[in-house]
């Protein structure tokens, strides 16, 4: 039976060498992001809504303090953003340089024949290119992967700290939406993907064969038509192109309906809650955050699909790697002198 895949973060990892803590630090930087950016300032924010209701009358001094508060727990989380921005940078640029270290050390290891049918060009190009997209995924997507993480756990404590019925009004949207996102990413449609990256890189090759042929195609008066390798790509890449958007249309129209109508779940409940002996202005009050951060979670779902994709051009570039550097190494023999003799006749 075929060994299970490791994941694209445990295979960076490997490349991680002395700074692969980086990431735990990231997590722990995520978390307080998470923490000073949208949850202190909601809570005060809620502090005010709260006073603004329940009193009737506008106390600005009250007002004032809540405010500013918000405001330094908003800029103190983007201050701390900003740190697990360097430490992914520096992680990534870790990893890149690592990967291009160990991938010539494997070349410098292989025998002569392994050149034989690879160009040095295009063996480069693999490394340093796969590199680089294993850096912008580190780089820009790994905060984002983290607080992916972190902020649905937040969120969660957030939604039962003022009314968990509420809360769980709230939730509803978020579980829907995380189902039909889900839907969206089966096996079937990865393979759907693989075809039409796969379909990318040979209409790259085929189109410069091409370019290339453009004088002839002139001198004989030919159409692209001519060129069936190339024709045949375009009108593959088409079909999988339509075959893979297409069976997103549906799931994705009631992914960006469902993510958007926190209301519709929310009012109803609310409704109910003062109807049986709620109190008005609080059920009011703790409705107003819930508004707002209710679709904050179609937000991180989103952001997860996005993620999602950057970590699948991430473990193609690795799988480039590995796969034009598979092959055996060079063996030296341990023997130093041979018995048997070499001789030459009727030269």
């Amino acid at each position: 039976m075929k060994d299970k895949k490791k994941s694209i973060l445990k295979r960076l990892m490997a490349y991680g060498g002395e700074k692969k803590f980086f990431y735990s630090i990231l997590l722990w930087l995520c978390l307080l992001y998470q923490v000073s950016w949208f949850l202190m300032p909601m809570v005060y924010i809620h502090r005010i809504v709260n006073n603004l209701i329940l009193n009737g009358m506008v106390n600005f001094d009250y007002v004032k303090e809540n405010s500013i508060y918000a405001a330094v727990f908003a800029v103190l989380g983007l201050f701390i953003y900003l740190i697990g921005l360097i430490l992914s940078h520096i992680f990534a640029f870790e990893v890149e340089d690592n990967i291009i270290k160990t991938s010539v050390t494997k070349l410098i290891n292989k025998p002569l024949g392994y050149f034989d049918d690879k160009e040095s060009g295009r063996i480069r190009n693999v490394i340093v290119s796969g590199a680089s997209e294993t850096h912008s995924f580190i780089a820009h997507q790994l905060p984002d992967m983290a607080m992916t993480i972190i902020s649905p756990i937040v969120l969660l404590v957030f939604f039962f700290v003022f009314n968990w019925k509420l809360g769980l009004a709230s939730m509803i949207p978020m579980i829907i939406g995380m189902t039909l996102m889900s839907s969206m990413m089966t096996t079937e449609t990865k393979k759907m993907k693989d075809e039409y990256y796969a379909g990318l890189s040979d209409l790259s090759s085929q189109t410069v064969e091409y370019v290339r042929g453009i004088p002839v195609v002139k001198t004989f008066a030919q159409s692209v038509e001519s060129f069936d390798k190339l024709y045949l790509l375009i009108i593959k890449t088409k079909d999988n192109v339509l075959k893979l958007t297409m069976s997103y249309t549906n799931k994705m129209s009631w992914f960006e309906t469902v993510s958007t109508s926190t209301a519709f779940f929310l009012v109803p409940v609310a409704l109910l809650l003062i109807k049986f002996n709620g109190n008005l202005s609080n059920v009011v009050a703790d409705s107003v955050i819930y508004f707002l951060i209710g679709p904050a979670f179609a937000t991180f779902i989103m952001r997860t699909a996005t993620i999602t994709q950057y970590s699948y051009f991430a473990e193609l570039a690795l799988d480039k790697i590995e796969n034009i550097l598979e092959f055996d190494d060079f063996v030296y023999g341990n023997k130093t002198s041979s018995d048997v003799g070499i001789e030459f006749k009727k030269m």
